[in-house]
């Protein structure tokens, strides 16, 4: 027994006196339990800052008011406005479509109240804009929006009953029907005239009250039976701007793919310290072989491992899912898939270059992938992460521009001139990591250690 714990007491002390390794075993699930805390509501009531283009074309108070109601929507950040030379400028649905169509990375959603938005009739009109590239968004989004329909709607119902007394009655003609009400109460049953007017408010905003809460809660929202009793009302007419007839698999493929390619290259690069170890490093450069000649030799191999790596998965999920929709697509997404393995193995470059052993870059590269392949939407929906995660942290992953890279050419069918900003985000971060990597490697970096 005293053997055994000795052996334990040994492994204790190795384990101890790499203390970068063993501070990462502790914060690599302390950042995870964060960045799931944050996605899942641990310090919100849900998502924030969904950008939601509405543009108002019936002008009238009931339209107003429904937009009043969205802006205060915490989910949404509306946008009405567009900016010119000459000042801000009230949105048309052209300019909706044309942000949904040339920046859909920012703008998937839109509302238009059309000048008919108060039909004929009885009930009110909408259009639906909308790109449903997450499943998952796409259905967040829809609910909200009929919440915020549901709960302003007792109230335009209320306005439009007092607009259409006037029309019968005459001006004033909702105040003559509270007069008439109260001297029929005190006629009949003698009651006061004023307690009577009191008496009929006040219903009135029980009704409403009641009915917004009723209407405007999960009963309305998720099309129970609320939105059944007031579906007649809510003439939606629903467009999709992007994605139609794709897949929403594709999805799911670009994220997994570029984080997966992180890891891949990653592990790749760390092999770096498996070769020094074993002597490997020093016998090349005892022969005519150059240190640089080594991370490039090195450099090549990642970059076509990974752009082998994602056209089998991309393959794969073709022939599951579907997801090409027409050859054409395929020199974009190889295009894509390069820039992303350069960043890939630029990554995995500059963990060895400022780590001291494997531990520690393995420890490094799982919270770091980890992290950055959440921030980039490819574990959770970026959307349910605050908004300043979300606009100003997830832009820094590379597996961000990977995913936006994937699903502008799958999803959208975008041309070269909207993909190639996205391979060159990629490619200026493998740029810049390795032009920080390679001087270290060259001078005192992992062959010397």
């Amino acid at each position: 027994m005293r053997t055994v714990w000795l052996l334990f007491r040994k492994d204790v002390r190795v384990f101890l006196n790499d203390r970068v390794a063993a501070v990462i075993t502790l914060l690599v699930p302390m950042g995870l339990i964060l960045l799931f805390g944050f996605a899942l509501g641990g310090t919100s009531s849900g998502p924030s800052g969904v950008r939601l283009l509405v543009v108002d074309e019936a002008g009238t108070a009931a339209s107003a008011r429904l937009v009043a109601a969205l802006e205060r929507e915490a989910a949404f950040r509306v946008v009405r406005e567009r900016t010119e030379d000459d000042g801000a400028v009230p949105l048309t649905e052209e300019d909706a479509r044309r942000l949904l169509r040339t920046n859909a990375s920012a703008f998937r959603f839109a509302v238009i109240l059309p000048e008919d938005f108060e039909s004929g009739d009885f009930g009110y009109r909408l259009r639906f804009l909308n790109n449903p590239q997450n499943p998952m968004e796409n259905a967040m989004v829809t609910g909200l929006l009929q919440r915020a329909f549901f709960t302003e709607l007792p109230g335009l119902l209320l306005a439009d009953m007092e607009e259409r007394a006037e029309s019968v009655l005459g001006e004033g003609g909702w105040e003559t029907l509270r007069d008439n009400v109260a001297a029929f109460g005190a006629d009949v049953f003698g009651a006061d005239p004023e307690d009577t007017l009191r008496g009929f408010d006040s219903m009135v905003e029980t009704v409403r009250d009641g009915a917004a809460t009723f209407f405007g809660g999960e009963a309305g929202a998720d099309g129970g039976a609320a939105g059944e009793a007031l579906g007649g009302l809510l003439d939606l007419e629903r467009e999709q701007v992007h994605g139609r007839g794709r897949n929403p698999a594709t999805q799911s493929i670009a994220g997994f793919a570029s984080m997966f390619l992180l890891f891949g290259l990653t592990a790749a690069a760390i092999s770096l310290f498996e070769e020094r170890n074993q002597q490997i490093l020093h016998r090349l450069l005892a022969g005519p072989v150059s240190r640089g000649q080594i991370l490039l030799g090195k450099y090549l191999f990642s970059m076509v491992l990974g752009f082998t790596q994602v056209a089998v998965l991309f393959l794969f999920g073709h022939l599951v899912f579907d997801v090409v929709a027409r050859p054409g697509q395929m020199p974009l997404v190889a295009m894509v898939a390069l820039a992303l393995s350069a960043a890939a193995t630029g990554f995995g470059m500059i963990l060895c270059a400022f780590t001291r052993t494997a531990a520690q870059a393995q420890g490094v590269s799982t919270l770091l992938i980890l992290t950055m392949s959440a921030l980039g939407g490819a574990m959770i929906p970026a959307f349910l992460f605050p908004a300043f995660l979300r606009e100003y942290i997830s832009p820094l992953s590379p597996v961000y521009w990977g995913m936006e890279g994937f699903l502008a050419v799958l999803w959208r069918d975008a041309g070269f001139a909207e993909v190639w900003p996205y391979a060159g985000v990629l490619l200026l971060f493998a740029a810049v990591t390795l032009a920080v990597a390679t001087p270290r490697f060259l001078r005192d970096g992992t062959f010397s250690r």
